[in-house]
Parts: structure tokens; C-alpha cells; sequence
């Protein structure tokens, strides 16, 4: 690898646990980084951005924006594979937008993850929790008998 590319990090999996009052949050990267967990409750807005392309400019850059974010720092110390963040208090019923961005020997890394949307639902201890974070499962289709063959008994 390159020294440009150890500057950068990705999100390789992203994983959760529901505690009682709020969550643990645990993310694996590619390349040994120290991340924080940008955060708010408040819905990003896009806003679009011109680029100049041959002498025009066409609005075609989007980003996202907000007012108020707060970070979090993760909870091992220096450059790991494995960030774990600890989102207590989160109350019940409320939706969290955020994104990681994170530090490579000390200095800022270009990268940053995608923006994460994660809604807390009521703690119940007796039921086991999982829940998807950026696809909803289809359910399988099922089939009803409407007539039987004679060759098929």
C-alpha cells in the first residue's frame, strides 16, 4: 500500500447492541485509525454545489449539512481496527443521524463514512433485538394450493 492510501480508512462492518438506556456501537475499518462518531438528531439537508466543467458550471457536487452535531470520541486509546463508541443517555423513540471521521498517526484522514440513519426503539430485555442498518429484508413469497393434479398425490 501506498502511503496516500493508509491516510484513508473504511467502514467494513458496523455493529450494535441495545442496552437499556441507549446503545454500543461497534465499527471495524480497514486500515488503523482513531475515529469519533459525529452526531444529531437534527436531518442533514443537501445542498448542491457548482463544478466548473469545461468553462461551465453545473450544480452537480452534493453535500450534507447541519446545525448542530456533537462528537464522540471512541472508547480505545490510539490507532485500532476495532472502534467502540457507547451512545448512553438515548432516549426511547429518538432518531440519530451520524457519520465517523477519524484521525491516521495523528493526522486528519481525508475519509469519512457514510451518514447513518438509527432510530432507538423501546428496550424490552426478553426479546432478542437485530435490526438492519441500510436494507429492509423482502419477505419470502408464499403459496397458496389452488388445485391438485392426479399425477401429483
Amino acid at each position: 500500500m501506498t502511503t496516500a492510501q493508509l491516510q484513508h480508512f473504511a467502514v467494513l462492518t458496523l455493529e450494535q447492541t441495545l442496552t437499556p438506556t441507549g446503545y454500543q456501537i461497534v465499527v471495524t475499518t480497514n486500515n488503523p485509525c482513531h475515529l469519533w462518531m459525529r452526531w444529531t438528531n437534527l436531518q442533514p439537508h443537501p445542498h448542491i454545489y457548482l463544478e466548473l466543467d469545461r468553462g461551465t458550471f453545473i450544480q452537480r457536487l452534493k453535500r450534507y449539512a447541519t446545525c448542530f452535531w456533537e462528537n464522540n470520541e471512541q472508547q480505545e486509546p490510539g490507532d485500532t481496527l476495532t472502534h467502540t463508541f457507547i451512545k448512553e443517555p438515548w432516549p426511547s423513540c429518538e432518531t440519530r443521524y451520524f457519520f465517523f471521521w477519524g484521525t491516521v498517526n495523528g493526522q486528519d484522514s481525508l475519509s469519512t463514512s457514510p451518514i447513518f440513519k438509527k432510530h432507538r426503539p423501546t428496550y424490552i430485555p426478553e426479546l432478542p433485538f437485530i435490526e438492519p442498518w441500510t436494507w429492509e429484508e423482502v419477505p419470502m413469497p408464499t403459496y397458496t394450493l389452488k388445485f391438485t393434479e392426479p399425477w401429483t398425490s
